[in-house]
């Protein structure tokens, strides 16, 4: 997984805003991993077999060479597309950090630097991506340990919510969270599963 990989050497190959509105767009064959942050978003991401839907905050990360679609009501993102050692992840990947003005100011600090493109931006841009990078395997972290009760179920509902048979409260009662102990209602489960994400 992605985030939780502890280095990774990589060459940046290029930083960019990306902004859409009301479209949809197939993206093949890309010889390049990317990792952005949304800044003002509603889309979707669809491969093969999984429906992702993304908001305002996601940190997301897309591997090389995974045919997608993308949906998009909007979508305000910085991305940096870079070639890397070692990845060999096949699927999308994004949480939502706690923290997500810090990441706001990272991707507009090496978006900056990018495109000033003074002598050493290089550098200077790939020692930004070490932090985006350093800061999202410390808060992905964070956030499993946040959801680690209820992690089951959230997997669960992200794997089963297309599905015509799928229930919230079976959801509920499939991972013991509605046990007398940990009563949580649907509502509260609810809002309890999207803070996790």
């Amino acid at each position: 997984m992605f985030f939780e990989k502890d280095s990774l050497t990589f060459e940046i190959t290029n930083v960019f805003c990306f902004e859409q509105k009301n479209t949809r767009n197939r993206n093949y064959g890309r010889r390049y991993d990317a990792l952005s942050f949304r800044l003002d978003s509603d889309v979707t991401l669809e491969t093969e077999d999984k429906q992702i839907e993304l908001s305002s905050g996601a940190l997301t990360f897309v591997p090389a060479g995974l045919d997608y679609v993308r949906r998009v009501e909007k979508d305000v993102f910085l991305v940096v597309d870079f070639v890397s050692n070692g990845t060999l992840n096949t699927e999308i990947e994004y949480f939502y950090p706690n923290d997500r003005a810090k990441y706001k100011i990272l991707f507009e600090r090496i978006y900056k630097i990018w495109q000033e493109k003074k002598t050493g931006y290089r550098y200077m841009a790939s020692a930004v991506f070490n932090e985006i990078l350093f800061e999202a395997h410390r808060d992905k972290k964070a956030v499993n340990n946040d959801k680690s009760r209820i992690y089951p179920s959230v997997k669960y509902i992200e794997e089963n919510y297309l599905k015509s048979d799928f229930n919230l409260a079976l959801a509920a009662g499939k991972h013991y969270m509605d046990s007398p102990r940990q009563k949580l209602q649907p509502p509260r489960f609810l809002r309890f599963a999207r803070r996790a994400r």
